[in-house]
């Protein structure tokens, strides 16, 4: 190894520690051993593990440099001892001027070649070759090699893969939106279809009594559900608000005195109230067989958790009559209202959600290239607007089908996407808020088990 010394006298007084090595120094011109640097040299090459063509590439490109030259020119010179004497584009290497060294023309920094500009771009592609994750792809890279800026660079051109992009992990939880509680009873219902034992079902769960309603149907086309929903709003009154999934409720008639709140699809936590009664429906159906309007009738005496009223007491301010023996004074009409507790419940249960929800729900711009979920992948969509539910939009595929989706299937695209028009977009007078919002004509992707 060879070092460019500067050495200054010193009386031997002030030495206070004796230098063997000052009073046997070599005396005479030093010749260069070539065994040592070819042996050097090997080792170099053995470390870096490269083929002689990429590391004459290597060489080629660092002598081609400007700024890899004038950091050459540094390290086989001295450094300056302000950051400020040396020019802008080698101030960055300025810092870590001590760990820079050449070796027959590449310059390394400790155990890592310092790549040129021209090069990067291949080393790039090579790291991103297995496709594994940002933290993984840099942690590699910095074993092997550096320049300034490498980390950001990897980001980057990792964020912009499209192959990355479609296979990209599933949102994490964002906070919980309750739905507000209704003051009365009836007045906002769940509804949603269930299918046990080669029959379809259509269950109906009231937001704030809890009270169930299970319905047999022949099939599943609108009026017979439609029908169904009348049957059962004639006994209990009608709804202000009926919250149902897109499919097949889409299909309602809009004179009827009760409004639809349709959600987006794969949401299926939007209307959870209805998923719950879905899943008692299926647990009572199970259980009982035919004989499933006793449970259920059981069910509907039975206090709900947290609450300690029973959802016939809050719909009819009494219980029913069953099998079992009950005092009359239970029969007789009494008021149970329970705001204050669903209120607390409610607090509650969101609280304990938030502790997990960790994800801060993006706003997306009408016209913006984004990334939609598809089953276990993400495909390119745009933004047509905002839809007047909560984290919802309405964009439009590749395909040119506009669907409705929630901000936990939507990502903002990082690629560079080409801004092409979509021939039916911005062409209706209509298209803004008012015709977005409007479910039943959107066109909804069905899960892939419903397809």
């Amino acid at each position: 190894m060879y070092y460019d010394l500067h050495p200054q006298y010193l009386p031997g007084k002030l030495i206070h520690i004796t230098d063997f090595l000052s009073g046997t120094h070599i005396k005479g011109p030093v010749e260069k051993d070539e065994e040592v640097l070819c042996e050097m040299v090997h080792s170099v090459s053995r470390h870096i593990s490269i083929n002689e063509k990429r590391e004459t590439e290597l060489r080629r490109e660092s002598a081609a440099d400007p700024v890899l030259m004038e950091v050459l020119r540094f390290v086989n010179t001295r450094w300056h001892h302000k950051e400020s004497n040396v020019p802008v584009w080698c101030q960055l290497f300025w810092c870590i001027q001590s760990d820079l060294y050449e070796e027959y023309g590449l310059l390394f920094h400790e155990d890592q070649i310092v790549v040129p500009m021209k090069l990067q771009e291949q080393i790039l592609q090579a790291l991103h070759e297995g496709r594994f994750g940002i933290g993984k792809t840099i942690g590699r890279a910095r074993i092997m090699f550096v320049w300034p800026g490498i980390s950001s660079d990897i980001e980057k051109y990792m964020t912009e893969c499209k192959v990355c992009e479609k296979y990209i992990m599933s949102n994490r939880k964002a906070l919980l939106i309750p739905h507000p509680i209704p003051t009365l009873p009836f007045q906002k219902v769940g509804a949603d279809l269930l299918e046990f034992a080669i029959k379809n079902y259509l269950v109906v769960y009231d937001y704030l009594s809890k009270w169930l309603k299970i319905v047999s149907l022949p099939n599943i086309q609108s009026n017979r559900i439609l029908d169904a929903l009348k049957s059962i709003f004639s006994t209990h009154g009608i709804p202000r608000v009926t919250v149902t999934d897109t499919m097949p409720f889409n299909s309602y008639e809009p004179e009827h005195e009760f409004e639809f709140h349709m959600l987006s699809s794969h949401r299926h936590q939007s209307n959870g109230t209805a998923k719950k009664g879905v899943g008692i429906a299926k647990s009572i159906l199970r259980k009982s067989k035919e004989e499933y309007w006793l449970a259920l009738m059981e069910y509907r005496n039975t206090p709900i958790i947290g609450l300690g009223k029973a959802p016939a007491q809050i719909l009819m301010s009494r219980l029913v009559r069953t099998r079992l023996p009950v005092s009359t004074n239970n029969l007789i009409p009494k008021v149970a209202l329970h705001m204050k507790s669903k209120q607390e419940l409610q607090l509650k249960v969101k609280s304990h959600y938030g502790k997990k929800a960790t994800w801060k729900t993006p706003e997306f711009q009408k016209g913006q290239s984004v990334v939609v979920q598809k089953g276990k992948v993400w495909e390119e969509a745009r933004i047509l607007g905002k839809h007047k539910a909560p984290r919802s939009y309405i964009i439009t595929d590749e395909s040119g089908k506009i669907a409705r989706r929630n901000t936990k299937f939507l990502r903002p695209s990082s690629r560079k996407v080409q801004q092409e028009a979509v021939g039916h977009v911005g062409s209706d007078p209509r298209d803004g808020e008012t015709s977005l919002n409007e479910c039943s004509e959107v066109t909804e992707w069905m899960p892939e088990q419903q397809q």
